[in-house]
This record gives structure tokens, C-alpha cells and sequence, in this order.
């Protein structure tokens, strides 16, 4: 976490995995990639997404 004047923030990273060697592998993927970006992470690049936080309660619910 990071404090700036006061006001407490921290960025959220997903890092991942997932196979993509089936159809159904490839489907599940592309849920939770849909999900995460439904959630508001933007990807940084294949299989990484942040999302930033304003604060510490906001980011245990994600």
C-alpha cells in the first residue's frame, strides 16, 4: 500500500496461466480473462492485469 497526502492507494495484480489447449480450456480462458475486465482490471500484457484500489477494505473486496 502506498500513502499519498494521506490518502491511502495500491494497484492490484493478477498474473496467470491457464492452458489453451482444448476448446473448452480456450472458453473457461477467455471467461475469466471477460471477467477480470468486467471487474475492471485493464490487461498490461497476455496474462497480466491490474485494476488500481483507493484503498485497502476496497481492495479486499475485488
Amino acid at each position: 500500500m502506498v500513502t499519498f497526502g494521506g490518502l491511502n492507494t495500491m494497484w492490484l495484480l493478477v498474473l496467470f496461466d491457464l492452458p489453451t489447449d482444448t476448446k473448452q480450456a480456450r472458453q473457461q480462458y477467455a471467461r475469466f480473462r471477460k471477467r477480470l475486465l468486467e471487474d475492471g482490471f485493464s490487461m498490461m500484457q497476455y496474462s497480466v492485469y491490474m485494476r488500481h484500489s483507493a484503498s485497502e477494505e476496497n481492495a479486499e473486496v475485488v
